[in-house]
């Protein structure tokens, strides 16, 4: 795997000390100790005075950020799923004519700091420190820069320098393979051959003998006068699909975090496929819009996908709650209608109202995938088809689990786990 290298390297030269709240305090009584003295001839403000401002000068000086050299921060993969192993390199240079002492620091890793450990070197010698991030969540997350902070031991003053850049890393959503509905556009000059034989279609594939029936448009003639029988042409069959896929992205539709992860991987699952089948995919989530050219570029989009508050639509191109479909216009005032429309809500709303207004704005070629929420609130798991929205008891039960259920036009299924995704939309009509 290859190695990510920060955009530049930063070399420690010293940094200006700042004085904290208490440390200006200090300073502030130190001055005045010693000024008060020739008006007062208190010896023990001249005392204090001393102290203070000696106190002050000795923090400035541990303070300053020296010899902490040079730094790069690698890391071993700019893109990777959730789960995978992600290794952190901050390779450390001393390029000075002097040894530069061992030290901590601070590695920036997402929103958060992790504590190293800078070993000692001499004159012009290199070290490397090793370490592994956490990519147990979906994030977009900076990895670096390298930060070092000095000080006294009293907080009166403290300084910082931030070395090595930052690498900005995507850790994916999980997700499976799965089918796509055999739907589209035929005899589309853009569309994609899906491997069937059809006696009517643009791409020639071959020919055959008659059957009662056949068009005898079809008939090649040259070579039926060549064979002696009659022959008819055979085309390969193809497709255009145009998928236009959306995520409720409201907090309020899901019961917890993992709930809300599985309908990211839902819609990151569904989206994949779609390009690496070829198809002309647009994806809403969270606010924003994307036409993807690659599985990456999809795929770094949901990993910045997060929940937005109830109530906040952010623009035309919100998809969050009760939204998720009433900012649609009507299918025969859309340019490019998508011939495949897919939505993903939560638990916590009504899988009905999606598919009707999904029908009634978008016409009879909707997909509503609703998650269901896996435990209560005490931590139990619930029984298949339990979750907490109104779609999720009495209208999706335990024997009709993978099988989606038409209402208003629209297919509608629950999902309680990504693996069941597949055979939910294999059992798609």
């Amino acid at each position: 795997m290859g190695r990510h290298r920060a955009s530049h390297v930063d070399r420690g030269n010293g940094a200006r000390p700042q004085a904290s709240p208490l440390g200006w305090l200090c300073a502030s009584f130190g001055v005045l100790g010693m000024l008060a003295f020739p008006f007062t001839g208190w010896s023990e403000s001249l005392s204090a005075g001393i102290v203070l401002t000696s106190l002050s000068v000795m923090a400035a000086v541990m303070s300053r950020v020296t010899a902490c050299g040079e730094m790069s921060v690698d890391v071993s993969a700019t893109r990777l799923a959730v789960g995978d192993r992600l290794d952190v390199t901050v390779n450390v240079r001393n390029p000075g004519a002097s040894a530069m002492p061992a030290g901590q620091a601070l590695l920036v890793m997402g929103t958060g700091t992790l504590r190293i450990r800078v070993p000692g070197l001499g004159a012009g010698r290199t070290a490397t420190v090793r370490l592994q991030a956490d990519t147990s969540t979906r994030c977009v997350m900076d990895v670096g820069p390298v930060v070092v902070r000095t000080g006294d031991p009293f907080g009166l003053m403290h300084g910082e320098r931030r070395l090595g850049g930052t690498r900005r890393v995507s850790v994916h959503p999980r997700t499976v393979r799965c089918p796509l509905p055999d739907t589209g556009v035929r005899h589309d000059l853009d569309g994609r051959p899906n491997g069937r034989t059809v006696d009517d279609d643009l791409d020639f594939q071959g020919l055959r003998e008659y059957r009662p029936g056949d068009d005898l448009r079809a008939v090649h003639w040259l070579s039926t006068s060549r064979m002696g029988t009659l022959m008819v042409r055979q085309y390969e069959a193809s497709c255009r699909v145009d998928t236009d896929l959306m995520l409720d992205a409201g907090e309020e539709g899901y019961a917890d975090d993992a709930e809300f992860e599985l309908a990211v991987g839902v819609f990151a699952s569904i989206g994949v496929q779609c390009l690496l089948s070829r198809r002309p995919l647009t994806a809403e989530a969270g606010g924003a819009s994307i036409r993807p050219g690659s599985v990456e570029e999809f795929l770094d989009f949901c990993s910045a996908i997060t929940t937005m508050p109830a109530g906040d639509h952010a623009g035309p191109h919100a998809v969050t709650g009760r939204h998720v479909l009433s900012r649609q216009e009507p299918r025969a005032f859309r340019p490019a209608s998508p011939v495949l429309q897919c939505t993903v809500i939560g638990s916590a709303h009504d899988p009905a109202v999606c598919a009707e207004r999904s029908a009634r704005l978008l016409g009879p070629a909707g997909l509503v995938l609703q998650t269901l929420r896996r435990s209560d609130p005490t931590g139990q798991d619930l029984p298949v088809g339990s979750g907490s929205g109104p779609g999720s008891g009495s209208v999706f039960g335990s024997d009709v689990r993978f099988r989606p259920l038409p209402m208003y036009g629209t297919m509608v299924a629950c999902i309680g786990t990504l693996d069941e995704l597949p055979m939910i939309l294999e059992a798609l009509p």
